[in-house]
């Protein structure tokens, strides 16, 4: 929530990554009808990342963040390796560990 509301890109009708995947995984389109409200109601918005949990959207987000974080490691590696390009994955990672604390 920094510097941003809570579930400012639900409120807002925004389709994320984890959003998307929730609703291709939840046959009761629940997720959707909270999106079309455009709500900020504090309840409504809470359902609405239960359905995200439900959906495990959270958990394959992050597996697909690792997995393109590996390939792109491997491809590094494969060309032959490049510190400067090490460095700034690196640092990627560390802002990405902050973020989902």
């Amino acid at each position: 929530m920094k510097g941003k509301g809570f579930c400012e890109d639900i409120s807002e009708g925004k389709y994320s990554f984890p959003i998307i995947h929730c609703i291709q995984n939840d046959k009761l389109h629940r997720l959707e009808n909270v999106l079309k409200q455009r709500t900020q109601d504090h309840d409504i918005l809470k359902f609405a990342v239960e359905c995200i949990k439900s959906t495990k959207s959270f958990e394959y987000t992050l597996e697909t963040i690792m997995k393109i974080e590996k390939d792109a490691r491997d491809e590094i590696k494969k060309l032959g390796g490049n510190v400067k390009l090490e460095k700034i994955m690196d640092h990627l990672q560390e802002v990405f560990k902050e973020e989902v604390k």
